[in-house]
Parts: C-alpha cells; structure tokens; sequence
C-alpha cells in the first residue's frame, strides 16, 4: 500500500466521503466498493445481473455494472 485518500464518491444517487486505500501493483479493476461500504448503505450486489440494487427513501433502484470492464490497454486482464 502506497498510501490512502478520501474521496466524495457518488455512485448513483448516493454521495459519500469514502477512503480508498492506493497499491503500486497492476490489478483488474479501477477500484472496489468493499463490504463495509455496501453495507452502511444496505446494498445488496447481483453477481448474475451485474449490477448493485438497494431503497433510498423507500424507493428501490439500481446501479448497472459496466458493460465493457476493461478498454483496448486492459484487455490483457480478461
């Protein structure tokens, strides 16, 4: 681990101050929403629908996974 940051994040209709911790290494992803995170905002992730799903003010939505996961540099990853 290089270090950490905090970020205002907003992923969907939720905005949050979220610390993202930085590694000097080559990995499959830009980054990872962990648990903890997941769960302060009680969200529920479908692996099978690519996507995170939850309520906010009673009203249920979702949040789409990306369709193409990795550009022409990072096909390598796949």
């Amino acid at each position: 681990m290089v270090g950490y940051m905090q970020v205002n994040l907003k992923v969907g209709p939720i905005r949050s101050l979220t610390k993202f911790y930085v590694v000097d290494v080559d990995v499959a992803y830009h980054a990872l929403l962990g648990r903890p995170w997941l769960n302060k905002h009680k969200l529920v992730v479908s692996t099978y629908h690519q996507c995170v799903k939850g309520r906010i003010w009673l009203r249920p939505f979702r949040i789409p996974g990306n369709q193409a996961s990795f550009n022409k540099n990072e096909a390598h990853y796949s």
